[in-house]
């Protein structure tokens, strides 16, 4: 099945029906943090201290494609992105442990997009860089652990407001169980993406009151400080994490819960996902009135997310079910 494939002819009128949800399509910036566990198609020397060279070669791959790209030469430990974020980066992720047997096969990646505009020709570098990692690289294999995770803002330069969190979080809160649903099995409580309500206690315990002292407790929270700490205490290892929010960061909410990426079709599903699901939350402004919020099936709430998409102009990166999302049913994630 191709990507073209994925749109059923009654939802041309389910796409007319989502672009009159708002004047305007609403435009997102996003970036994409790609965890691998690559094996590469030739191994020189001992492949254990070779990263940086191959960091460097997948680079250079996309560089070939006339894409902007930087790796990490390993000196002086841990770096992070470049500041601008406008390239590709690959450098190490310390979360991905291989086995001595996989020590002399594969290398630990994580593959840090620039930032990327949803009006933008993202689609089309996505398929670039997947196509300069086969240079390289066999496509990968799915692995339990590895992840994905998505930065989403309102532009790279426009940070959420203080409100637009406040609407985000509740709707987080509210529909966590459906969120979870849409997600790869692997995800589920998974120590790196745990649910928001686990990891802060404030949070938890105001939620065993109800959804409407939630919403009243979220309403009166003063700055974006004090609404981090309540989603998540002080870990960034949770679902949603909100630490890019805060003043002097870059202005981002971090979806952790994306899978194992293994090929074009399925990144771009799960950033059109991601983005769809953001967008959704702010449509809905769940905390205005919390006691008539609606409950949904999961069939019922992934269409919302996909009329949300198609509103965004990016619906049909979208796979028609979400039991084909989250790999519980088999659907083509290459090329």
């Amino acid at each position: 099945m191709d990507i073209c494939d994925w749109l059923p002819s009654h939802f041309s009128a389910f796409r007319d029906q989502a672009i009159s949800w708002a004047e305007g399509t609403p435009v997102f910036s996003f970036g994409i943090e790609i965890e691998i566990i690559a094996e590469p198609h030739i191994i020189e020397g001992y492949l254990a201290y070779n990263h940086a060279e191959y960091y460097k070669k997948l680079s250079d791959s996309i560089k070939v494609q006339y894409l902007r790209a930087a790796s990490d030469p390993l000196q002086g430990g841990y770096q992070k992105h470049p500041e601008h974020y406008d390239k590709w980066w690959i450098t190490r992720d310390g979360s991905l442990k291989l086995s001595n047997a996989e020590s002399f096969t594969h290398i630990p990646i994580e593959a840090v997009s620039p930032i990327f505009k949803t009006n933008g020709n993202w689609a089309g570098e996505l398929y670039s860089f997947w196509e300069s990692y086969s240079a390289v690289f066999k496509m990968p294999q799915h692995s339990v652990y590895c992840g994905s995770h998505f930065h989403i803002s309102r532009g790279r330069h426009s940070a959420f407001t203080l409100r637009e969190l406040k609407i985000i979080a509740f709707g987080i809160v509210f529909n966590e169980p459906l969120i979870d649903g849409m997600l790869v099995r692997e995800r589920w409580g998974n120590p790196y993406c745990q649910r928001n309500r686990s990891v802060s206690w404030a949070l938890n315990n105001t939620c065993c009151y109800g959804k409407a002292v939630l919403a009243g407790v979220i309403n009166d929270i003063p700055d974006k400080v004090s609404l981090c700490h309540l989603m998540q205490a002080h870990s960034r290892h949770v679902l949603w994490n909100f630490q890019n929010t805060l003043p002097g960061k870059s202005g981002t909410i971090e979806f952790r819960g994306g899978p194992c990426l293994r090929g074009p079709a399925q990144t771009l599903a799960w950033a059109a996902f991601s983005v769809a699901l953001v967008q959704w939350l702010l449509y809905k402004k769940h905390i205005l009135n919390p006691r008539s919020c609606t409950w949904y099936t999961g069939d019922q709430f992934y269409a919302e997310i996909q009329r949300t998409a198609y509103q965004m102009e990016i619906g049909h990166y979208l796979p028609p079910s979400y039991t084909q999302l989250n790999e519980a049913e088999g659907w083509r994630m290459g090329y």
